[in-house]
């Protein structure tokens, strides 16, 4: 039985991926980064791999170099929604490049072709682009539509607000933004933290790395794109006037195309991790959420609904396990504003009670005094780099 990788930071194609290729007769493992592919190349040695070219940490681009250095290497199917990738891809030794979105039938033919080494027929790759370019003009009319719908938003823009506000204060640079794609700009709705990105800022599509976003309907993380290998990145508009860090995720309502983007960027470089991209889209997923129903990820005290009390865990203790120092999980009696800092999180329980989750080294970060005489409990989670131990633990102390 045939055997393929998938290397994709999505769960959520992973697991259609896995479906698919499952049900065609392949034998399939997955990785959720590079570094992870490339473990498990070395010990499974699969006949193909399916690399998507965006991800934390280590990206297809990086994957496909190092892997060019392993003895044999297997051939691998690049994927991707965004177009200045396909180039650098096949040059850095890619077998060949399908564009997202592509249909079931293009995979398995794709991928048959790579088991018997045989070049993809172009009239497939023909049929891949068309379907792509066929997908973008039509979730650019709905889009359109959708936020014609959503109006002005000066209703909700307090609650918008609040997530530029608190990405900045978690992450501790740069600046963010929500931004609405309106006809051929893009409109800063709201923003915090940086000259760059202010409310009411209308620039057109092609000047903002959020068009790369809305078009290929996938995240885009740039660590720094000036120094991009592929040239689309380096040689845009926001990275020659000085933007050295970006990361985007899409905001779409009722699973329809992407309206927006949540972004964050800065004018110096930084590595995000793949627990950073984790909170971004969660966060790009509650905002898409409130823009449809009104219900927001933050509330007025500047806390989250339990239900993002896991990815916070995860991310607590992924910054203690890279940094050093602790995590800690607490709960305090609720407040009017919750507390702020690098790397902490504050989850409402209730009317009544607030977690706070912090990782990261020791004595970057304590209780203001307000709240410390309020602290109800505490649960020190170093050590505990597996999930559900974690969420096991703290839920606990919850209850």
């Amino acid at each position: 039985m045939p055997r393929v990788l998938i290397v994709d930071d999505s769960e959520d194609l992973q697991e259609a991926l896995e479906t698919m290729l499952t049900d065609a007769g392949f034998h399939v493992s997955s990785a959720a980064s590079g570094k992870r592919g490339l473990v498990l190349s070395r010990e499974l040695h699969p006949d193909v791999i399916l690399l998507d070219m965006i991800m934390p940490e280590m990206d297809g681009l990086a994957f496909l170099a190092q892997l060019a250095a392993e003895p044999s290497p297997p051939p691998v199917i690049g994927m991707s929604g965004f177009d200045g990738l396909r180039a650098e891809a096949l040059r850095r030794g890619a077998f060949a490049f399908l564009f997202k979105p592509f249909s079931f039938d293009m995979l398995i033919e794709a991928v048959r072709s790579a088991l018997e080494r045989r070049p993809i027929r172009p009239s497939l790759l023909a049929e891949n682009l068309a379907r792509v370019e066929a997908a973008r003009h039509l979730g650019l009319r709905e889009s359109a539509a959708t936020v014609a719908r959503l109006g002005e938003l000066t209703d909700v823009r307090e609650a918008l607000r609040r997530v530029p506000r608190w990405l900045t204060i978690f992450f501790g640079f740069g600046g963010s933004a929500v931004n609405l794609l309106r006809g051929d700009e893009f409109c800063v709705e709201a923003a915090h933290g940086s000259r760059r990105f202010y409310e009411g800022l209308r620039v057109s599509r092609d000047s903002f790395f959020c068009n790369d976003v809305v078009m290929a309907g996938s995240t885009v993380l740039l660590n720094d794109p000036a120094r991009h290998p592929a040239g689309s990145f380096a040689h845009h508009k926001q990275a020659l006037t000085g933007l050295r860090f970006y990361a985007g995720v899409p905001l779409s309502i009722a699973h329809g195309p992407a309206v927006g983007t949540l972004c964050i960027g800065d004018t110096t470089p930084h590595e995000f991790r793949s627990e950073d991209m984790r909170v971004l889209e969660a966060l790009g997923r509650g905002v898409s959420r409130g823009l449809e129903t009104h219900t927001w990820p933050i509330d007025e005290a500047g806390a989250f609904g339990a239900e993002y009390l896991d990815v916070f865990l995860d991310s607590a203790a992924a910054r203690e396990e890279r940094e050093g120092g602790a995590a800690v999980g607490m709960t305090i009696e609720a407040c009017a504003r919750a507390p702020e800092g690098q790397g902490l999180a504050v989850i409402r329980l209730d009317a009544h009670r607030m977690v706070v989750l912090w990782g990261g080294q020791a004595g970057a970060w304590s209780l203001p005094e307000k709240v410390a005489g309020h602290v109800l409990s505490q649960v020190e989670l170093s050590g505990v780099r597996e999930h559900a131990a974690a969420s096991a633990r703290l839920r606990t102390v919850c209850a």
